[in-house]
């Protein structure tokens, strides 16, 4: 069957029917600017999408696209696909049909490490659009694959256009809100706050909650502020009271909701006369370093919240003619720049007319012998800014590696001649000609390995109990084994000293550090040696 259609009017009538379009009729101190990047069109896509994922990678630099709706009616003859946008080469990147299936109204959090995503529930774009409570893992590599991650506990009910945010205090996601109809949005999912522990071999709970609740609402925005240590809620649709109150959840002392009395024009859906009016979604990013949230409506319509002000108050921001409808965005806070991209391939930024951040072509680090080499390439306009590098330490501080600032160029080779070889994470301080400073990174560095890896195996694999490590030493030297899960966290170390040239068949009894035998399902097993190194997929059965 091929594409139904319900009646649709010329996109110009919906853009002048957007509110945002007398926004600028606003007489307000803030004022942004939207700028619609090069090479992007409805022709990379075939058809346009809506209530899709935007994903912003600031270490390759572009913009991920994942899932989303047809708006029109029922297409099956749709190969669904999901693509990447190069913000260097301004291109567009088919990425294929293979990992989470194609859904929309899902959530997605950025987490502790930059390179990987947590995605969780969301509608089947096909089956009836049924609502999904499965959890998945993007990893952003050179060539992003995704990857179902195995929780425990009891799962939240399935859902779609919820919240989640990550709680970095507890490295945890935090979920909330939501629908559960078919095909519409008009069946509330249960009142609860539900959270998966990273740490905690990922685990749901749902969490105990006081205080007065908001009432349930969807395609809302939710904001981890970090220093205040609190969930925000702002706008989306309401199943109850008018969804334009913003609502904290505390998480110290206890858990509990309060309602802000925050003033002024809120962020606001419900009154986007729109031909698809539940579609529009609120997004909101939190500008740590100004402490303030950025709002946005999927249209062009943008406002702020100075959470350092003596009152709460919504400041709406005068912009230019942005990106047109239904666009869905994600923020990279060490630039304060918004990425939207929209139903019709185009990709727009937005930032505030406070400052102009230096901004990174490339951004990348790599070994040479047993250097680390940190580059990175600027515009010609941006040579005079100034640079530092720093190199970030296990314990998440960061330590500045270059005594004079870099300047003067468009591209810099930075050498770190004592690298550790377990990998690193490099970030550059980047002060602008106007004295704005910003970061920029992780750039990272992996583990070090020769040309030739270590010769390494497990057996069997799969593997029930106590497998055995195969591996041969051509000179003597240091010997790491070391089991992760796939989300980079070590969970066993079975071999770790000083080792005689020869070979090895070392058993180990598939417990982790803990004690523990591991669960079933997948892991990474790295060995390495001073200069060589091999990573092997293993997995236990029952």
């Amino acid at each position: 069957m091929g594409r139904l259609y319900s009646l649709c009017f010329p996109a110009l009538l919906i853009a002048l029917l957007d509110p945002a379009a007398v926004q600028g009729q606003v007489a307000d101190s803030l004022t942004g600017t939207w700028v619609k990047l090069p090479d992007s069109s409805i022709d990379t896509w075939g058809f346009p999408y809506i209530s899709h994922l935007t994903l912003y990678d600031s270490i390759h630099h572009r913009v991920i696209i994942h899932g989303g709706v047809y708006p029109y009616g029922i297409d099956d003859d749709v190969t669904p696909k999901w693509f990447s946008y190069s913000l260097i080469s301004h291109s567009w990147s088919d990425l294929g049909t293979s990992g989470s299936s194609f859904r929309f109204d899902h959530s997605a959090v950025h987490g502790s490490d930059s390179q990987k995503v947590i995605t969780f529930g969301g509608t089947e774009m096909y089956g009836f659009g049924s609502k999904r409570n499965d959890t998945w893992m993007l990893y952003l590599s050179q060539s992003p694959f995704w990857t179902q991650l195995a929780t425990r506990g009891d799962l939240p009910p399935p859902r779609a256009g919820h919240s989640a945010i990550y709680d970095s205090k507890r490295d945890r996601m935090v979920i909330w809100g939501g629908y559960d109809g078919f095909l519409d949005e008009t069946s509330p999912i249960p009142n609860e706050v539900w959270a998966l522990s990273f740490s905690d071999s990922l685990r749901w709970s749902r969490l105990d909650v006081g205080g007065a609740w908001p009432s349930s609402r969807y395609r809302h925005a939710a904001v981890y502020d970090p220093v205040r240590n609190e969930m925000l809620i702002i706008g989306g649709h309401s199943f109850g009271d008018s969804p334009n109150p913003v609502w904290a959840l505390h998480f110290t002392p206890e858990i509990r909701w309060e309602r802000l009395n925050v003033s002024g024009p809120a962020p606001n859906l419900d009154n986007l006369l729109v031909f698809w009016p539940r579609y529009p979604r609120q997004f909101a990013f939190l500008d740590e370093s100004r402490n303030r949230i950025l709002a946005y409506n999927g249209f062009r319509s943008i406002w702020v919240l100075d959470l350092g002000a003596p009152e709460l108050h919504w400041q709406p921001v005068s912009t230019n003619q942005g990106p047109p409808w239904y666009f869905t965005a994600d923020y990279d806070p060490t630039t304060a720049t918004m990425y939207a991209a929209g139903n019709n391939g185009e990709v727009w930024t937005f930032r505030l007319d406070e400052f102009v951040p230096v901004e990174f072509l490339e951004f990348k680090a790599s070994w040479e012998s047993l250097s680390a080499r940190v580059r990175w390439t600027v515009s010609e306009e941006e040579a005079p800014a100034e640079f530092h590098v720093y190199r970030e330490s296990s314990a998440g501080t960061r330590e500045k590696l270059t005594v004079t600032p870099l300047t003067g160029s468009t591209n810099y080779d930075f050498a770190d001649d004592a690298p550790p070889l377990a990998g690193a994470k490099y970030w550059v301080e980047a002060i602008a000609r106007d004295g704005t400073p910003s970061w920029h990174g992780p750039a990272v560095l992996p583990p070090f390995s020769a040309l030739k890896p270590i010769a390494a195996r497990l057996t069997p694999n799969p593997f029930r109990s106590n497998p055995t490590i195969h591996f041969d030493l051509s000179h003597s030297g240091f010997v790491s084994a070391t089991v992760y899960d796939l989300l980079g966290r070590e969970i066993a170390r079975p071999i770790n000293g000083e080792y005689p040239v020869g070979p090895y068949d070392m058993v180990w009894d598939g417990r982790d550090k803990l004690g523990r035998q591991l669960r079933e399902g997948m892991y990474i097993l790295h060995v390495q040696t001073q200069d060589r190194s091999t990573s092997i997929k293993i997995s236990r059965i029952k």
